[in-house]
């Protein structure tokens, strides 16, 4: 089973365990892990920033930021999810809807 799959399940299985309240946690953040470098492109904010949306909707809660861990230089950056970014996020999800 993939990372990715193993989360989701796990993440389901959270929700759905009665004996917790999804309303105890303190926050939610993501952390994103890169093999490279850090690009001089948005588009590993905008992928996390994605993953911020998600979580807020699965729990409706607020997800203010969130990490990226680049491998290379051993180094995690916080990225806050501001309007702007939340903007350019959702607009590249709407324009991936139209190809679909």
């Amino acid at each position: 089973m993939a990372l990715g799959q193993r989360t989701h399940q796990s993440l389901r299985e959270l929700r759905s365990n009665s004996k917790f309240e999804i309303s105890n946690l303190k926050y939610l953040k993501p952390v994103e892990f890169k093999l490279g470098k850090r690009r001089q492109w948005d588009n590993d904010d905008a992928q996390l920033c994605a993953q911020a949306l998600c979580l807020e909707e699965m729990f409706n809660t607020t997800v203010p930021h969130g990490a990226i861990f680049h491998a290379d230089s051993k180094r995690r950056r916080e990225v806050n999810f501001t309007p702007e970014l939340r903007a350019f996020t959702t607009q590249a999800v709407e324009a991936l809807q139209q190809l679909v």
